[in-house]
């Protein structure tokens, strides 16, 4: 009779640590299709990222460009005083803007 239970209780454990071992990788696959998909998902948003950053520095030279002409379209166009005097005014409002 003992001999029976402990074969009994043997295939039991074997079962049982089977059903842990089993359980345990399910656990790590899932825990890996997760890190799987973070990353992923974190690589897209690298990406779409740096298409911003690309649009912006885009837009930011296309508006340096303009800018730029339009200043030399009114310095062309103003008394040097009378620009300097702008420039100046503009510079300060920069600073007290910066200085906020």
């Amino acid at each position: 009779m003992r001999a029976v239970l402990n074969a009994w209780l043997r295939r039991w454990a074997e079962a049982s640590l089977r059903t842990e071992l089993h359980q345990a990788q399910e656990k790590v696959i899932r825990q890996q299709n997760i890190s799987e998909r973070l990353l992923a998902e974190s690589q897209r948003q690298a990406h779409v990222n740096k298409q911003k950053i690309a649009n912006i520095t885009r837009s930011h030279r296309k508006n340096v460009a303009h800018s730029e002409a339009l200043i030399k379209a009114l310095r062309d166009r103003m008394s040097p005083d009378l620009f300097l005097a702008i420039t100046e005014h503009v510079h300060a409002m920069e600073n007290r803007e910066l200085n906020k």
